[in-house]
């Protein structure tokens, strides 16, 4: 009897508390627990197993995700599932810093119930790791190892006094 779960691999970038960075393969279930469709990396890497493979040039290494401070994918299976969240969820675009003096920015993309909708909730939920989106990149944040987090101003407008806003013709 076979008991092995069909995977997927997924190309990605690993920043660890120590050593250089590695870029590898991390492997996803072609089908997801919770959800419909493939695993993605964030199921993965928020279930409970405290390690998880990453194949790299010279082999396989196993990973503390403890140890983890960030994973970055370009990975369109990945991204795409965040872009398109971007039309439902409620954007806010923050700054990281993380243990190690690493820092980040990106668009934490928060979907939460209406009245726990705010940054403070959604950083503070169970989840491990947390998706940050940079354009097409993904990073999937130790929020163990989150510092601080700032929220970035919108960029004001820059208009005169009184004037409107032109119509398109």
């Amino acid at each position: 009897m076979n008991y092995s779960v069909p995977k997927a691999s997924v190309k990605v970038k690993v920043v660890m508390t120590a050593g250089a960075p590695r870029v590898g393969m991390a492997f996803v279930a072609e089908a997801a627990r919770d959800h419909a469709g493939h695993q993605r990396l964030e199921d993965m890497l928020n279930e409970p197993e405290s390690f998880f493979p990453l194949a790299t040039k010279s082999g396989f290494v196993l990973l503390n995700k403890r140890n983890l401070l960030y994973l970055t994918t370009t990975d369109a299976a990945e991204t795409d599932y965040y872009i398109n969240l971007r039309s439902v969820a409620r954007r806010e675009e923050v700054v990281l810093s993380l243990r190690g003096r690493h820092s980040t920015r990106g668009t934490l993309l928060i979907e939460m119930p209406a009245g726990m909708a705010r940054v403070q909730d959604y950083i503070n939920t169970n989840r491990a790791f947390l998706p940050l989106l940079a354009g097409r990149e993904l990073a999937l944040i130790n929020s163990a190892s989150i510092v601080s987090l700032t929220p970035v101003a919108p960029r004001p407008t820059h208009r005169k006094p009184g004037a409107t806003k032109r119509k398109p013709r």
